[in-house]
Order: C-alpha cells, then sequence, then structure tokens
C-alpha cells in the first residue's frame, strides 16, 4: 500500500497524476437560434435548458421547434379506486390508496367494481425446502 501511496504522491509532484473525476468533453454550442454559449444539457445551454423545462417554445438554429418538456403530472391518471379524483402516484393507486393496499385492505374496488387484490395476495409464496 506504501508503494502506491508513494508513486502517486510523486506523480503530483511531477504534475502526471491522474485525475480521478475527468471533465465532461465539451459538448458543443448550444442548439437554441442566436445562443453561442457552451451547451451543457440536451444540447442546449444552462439558461435554455431551464426555460425549455418551463415549457417555453424554443427554436433550432435551423428554425425546428424543440419537442415540449412533459411534466411526470401530465402522465398522471386519477386513481383507480371507485370514487376516487385523486391523481395516481404508483400502480394507479393515489397515496392514500396504495397504502391501505400496501396494508392488506380488502376493500378496495377499481371503477369497474372488481376487487383489487391486496399486496400480500400478489407475492409469490415461498416454500421451505
Amino acid at each position: 500500500m506504501l508503494g502506491i501511496d508513494k508513486t502517486i504522491r510523486e506523480l503530483k509532484e511531477n504534475n502526471n497524476a491522474p485525475k480521478m473525476f475527468p471533465k465532461a468533453a465539451k459538448a458543443g454550442v448550444c442548439k437554441i437560434e442566436d445562443c453561442d454559449k457552451q451547451s451543457t444539457t440536451r444540447g442546449m445551454c444552462d439558461n435554455h435548458y431551464a426555460k425549455w423545462r418551463r415549457g417555453t417554445e424554443l427554436y433550432t438554429k435551423s428554425g425546428e421547434p424543440i419537442e415540449k418538456f412533459i411534466k411526470i403530472q401530465q402522465l398522471r391518471k386519477p386513481c383507480r379506486v371507485r370514487d376516487c379524483e385523486t391523481m395516481s402516484r404508483s400502480m394507479g393507486l393515489c397515496p392514500k390508496h396504495y397504502w391501505q393496499w400496501r396494508r392488506g385492505s380488502q376493500r378496495l374496488v377499481d371503477k369497474t367494481g372488481v376487487r383489487i387484490k391486496a399486496y400480500v395476495e400478489t407475492l409469490p409464496l415461498q416454500t421451505n425446502k
């Protein structure tokens, strides 16, 4: 171990030490029209990336519109439990019904009237061999 530390110390003294976390290669120039800043994320500079995330309509240097950012909230659907309109988070259930499902509630019924199997009913059976 001492030999490795000594070698690294010698390399550092000679400015030949390997970089532990090399910087990413420069990606180029921002792809948005009238911007010459360095691109950092998705081919855009930090300012344009933030605008894109907020929903601002942006165009490339060739004049093509950039696809809109879709927030996960826009993809969510209402909870699948009957008479619940809260937006779902996991397994198609809102947080309240998800935790009831996880605790093994037998009373959850979906919008079609079918009972939703409790979490413990979905687990594979374990056998001792």
